[in-house]
């Protein structure tokens, strides 16, 4: 996924609609906007602008020749001296005009079938942010040290899902990315590796309540594991978007309570990150006592 600037396409318009209009003045009056069109249209046919044209290339490259002419000083080729300034021979306006409705109408017509989109926001998510790639994870920003590579990767892919309208993927990912801190913070705890026939949240939950892992954690996790990620494990079962932003919340919150909760475990914890960590209140401990499955 690329950003394509569409205000380059702005300018070389303005810029070819001064050429234009003011063909049959002095080249003095539109050689600022000739220099504009070529900057545009050199950036077009590169396809540096992440826009390469296609069938408008023939037309674009037509136009690019007679503005480079028109530029070029002394060039008397197309132009002729009338007193004492630089203005194109009659035919060559008639041509430069033509030039430019030609490319006009073939990159009309082009502009139409260019894969260019417009992302919708989701929630009150950045999403400038959430497709470009490793940037969702900014959402991590003071902690992401803290975070494993696995489930950095699985925030900016749920990122870019939950920007594209991809609802059962986004939280998929944002699922992932909560079970990769989860067995991070059984390792911090000192949790028996499971066996395989106990890879699974259920299992995890239990351990971190036995190895002391703040209730109110624990709780959260019981409650994604029952609302959201163990539904999603089953085929038939798809998403909305509110549903998505939803879990994307519930997840990325819990995640940072689970960072704090590891920060406990640190010789030296930063007293910004332990700040994150739930206030517990009473009742919390019968939260601990609960079973996973």
């Amino acid at each position: 996924m690329k950003q394509f600037n569409g205000h380059l396409l702005m300018v070389l318009a303005r810029s070819l609609e001064k050429c234009s209009l003011l063909a049959d003045q002095p080249i003095e009056a539109y050689r600022d906007a000739v220099a504009m069109s070529l900057g545009m249209l050199d950036i077009l046919l590169k396809g540096t602008a992440n826009l390469k044209l296609n069938e408008s290339i023939t037309a674009a490259r037509r136009l690019e020749s007679i503005l480079q002419l028109i530029f070029a000083d002394g060039d008397l080729k197309i132009t002729e001296i009338v007193n004492g300034q630089r203005r194109l021979m009659e035919t060559n306006v008639d041509n430069l005009r033509e030039l430019i409705r030609d490319f006009d109408t073939v990159i009309a017509g082009e502009l139409t079938q260019a894969p260019i989109f417009v992302v919708v926001p989701t929630g009150l998510y950045n999403i400038r942010r959430m497709v470009m790639n490793e940037a969702a994870a900014g959402i991590y920003e003071g902690y992401i040290d803290r975070i494993p590579v696995d489930a950095i990767a699985d925030t900016n892919t749920g990122g870019r899902c939950l920007a594209f309208a991809l609802a059962t993927a986004a939280g998929f990912h944002i699922a992932r990315a909560t079970e990769a801190v989860m067995k991070k913070q059984m390792d911090v705890f000192g949790c028996a590796p499971p066996k395989d026939s106990q890879r699974n949240w259920g299992h995890h939950i239990k351990r971190l309540r036995g190895a002391g892992a703040h209730p109110k954690v624990t709780h959260h996790l019981e409650q994604i594991k029952d609302l959201h990620r163990n539904p999603l494990l089953h085929a038939e079962v798809t998403l909305t978007m509110p549903e998505a932003i939803s879990l994307w919340s519930v997840c990325t919150s819990v995640i940072q309570a689970m960072v704090a909760d590891m920060e406990r475990k640190n010789t030296s914890p930063v007293a910004e990150i332990m700040a994150m960590l739930p206030v517990e209140e009473p009742g919390d401990e019968g939260q601990a006592a609960g079973s996973s499955s």
